[in-house]
This record gives C-alpha cells, sequence and structure tokens, in this order.
C-alpha cells in the first residue's frame, strides 16, 4: 500500500472521529459527578490571597492553610476510587496523602454524618489546584465549600508519617512548601520591529 492511501485513510478516519473538527476539552474537565452543581471552568485562576471567593454557588478561599506541592497533590487517584468516604459530623478525614502533600474532606454539619464518593472530592481538589496559587512557585492550598451538602474539601500540606486525624488546621501557614505566591503571566519577549 502507497504511503499517500495510508495517510489519506488516516485523514478519513481522523475526520470521521471528529467531523466538526471541534476542540477537546482535557478529560478532567469533561466529567462531572452528577450531584455536584457544574459553574464551568475557572475563569479567575491562582488567587492568592486569603479572602473568600465565589466559582458558582461554590465559596473558596486559598492559602487558609500550610501548604502542599502542586505536583504531589494528585487528584485522579482520588477520582479513579470508587469509595464512598463516611464522614463523622464536625470531623475532617485525609483522604489523600503523599510526601508532604495532602486532601481532606470536612463535614461542616454538626448533627449527622456524611458519606461522600470520592469522585466529588478529587473533582472538588482538582478545582482547588486551578482555582488556587501559583503552580510555579511557592505551594498550594485551599478549601473549596459545596453550596448545598455541608461538606468542604481542602488540599495543603500532609505529614504523611503522622496518622490521618491530623487536620489541615493542625499544621502552621506556610510549612516547607513555602507561601502561597500570585501566578504572574510570563512577559511575552519584544518583538522584532
Amino acid at each position: 500500500m502507497k504511503l499517500s492511501s495510508v495517510l489519506s485513510l488516516l485523514v478519513a478516519a481522523l475526520v470521521a472521529a471528529n467531523p466538526a473538527g471541534e476542540k477537546k476539552l482535557n478529560a478532567r474537565y469533561r466529567v462531572v459527578p452528577s450531584d455536584l452543581p457544574n459553574p464551568g471552568r475557572p475563569k479567575e485562576a491562582h488567587v492568592w490571597d486569603h479572602n473568600a471567593h465565589l466559582y458558582g454557588d461554590y465559596t473558596f478561599y486559598c492559602g487558609v492553610f500550610s501548604t502542599g506541592a502542586h505536583n504531589n497533590l494528585r487528584v485522579e487517584n482520588i477520582e479513579r476510587q470508587e469509595l464512598i468516604w463516611t464522614i463523622e459530623p464536625d470531623s475532617c478525614a485525609r483522604v489523600f496523602c503523599w510526601n508532604t502533600s495532602a486532601i481532606y474532606v470536612c463535614n461542616n454539619r454538626n448533627d449527622e454524618s456524611l458519606g461522600i464518593p470520592s469522585k466529588n472530592i478529587g473533582w472538588m481538589a482538582e478545582r482547588l489546584l486551578t482555582l488556587c496559587c501559583s503552580p510555579h512557585e511557592g505551594g498550594t492550598s485551599g478549601q473549596l465549600f459545596h453550596p448545598t451538602e455541608g461538606y468542604n474539601v481542602v488540599i495543603g500540606y500532609g505529614n504523611c508519617n503522622n496518622e490521618g486525624s491530623y487536620t489541615p488546621d493542625h499544621y502552621v501557614y506556610p510549612g516547607p512548601n513555602g507561601e502561597c505566591q500570585k501566578y504572574i503571566e510570563p512577559a511575552l519577549p519584544p518583538r522584532a520591529v
């Protein structure tokens, strides 16, 4: 078979797979757990101050806990789990820990335990990685509150040698990974005239 014939077949297969030529979103933004409100992709990214911010109906804070390292917070490990985490009233549980970074889920309710799917925890943790702190320098920490279900997800520092009952507020900001930094777009080089 000629090379031109092989190329023609490949092009035809690609067009058939995507006839409109539409751009595909990154897979981690395509699937939203059905029981979570979906405000879409974050418009404001990498907040570094400690104030309350809104992301759709979600309230989030950045840099309020000791920080974890962006590259250690592997949310896909949580999203792949098909677990329901039972969180006791008014408490937190560490659901992921790697090196000096952890993901926690906290029950805001003081009257009942909550069963929270791991895919929801992973999705909310990933939003925090997009919304909070520069991914290029310093550490990251954040807290995202579910708008209706009475729980929140926290990313930040975790000492994986400590038992999982240590909560995010146990550690002092900023911690070993450094402060939550403002992300500054790199300057474009001057154009040749």
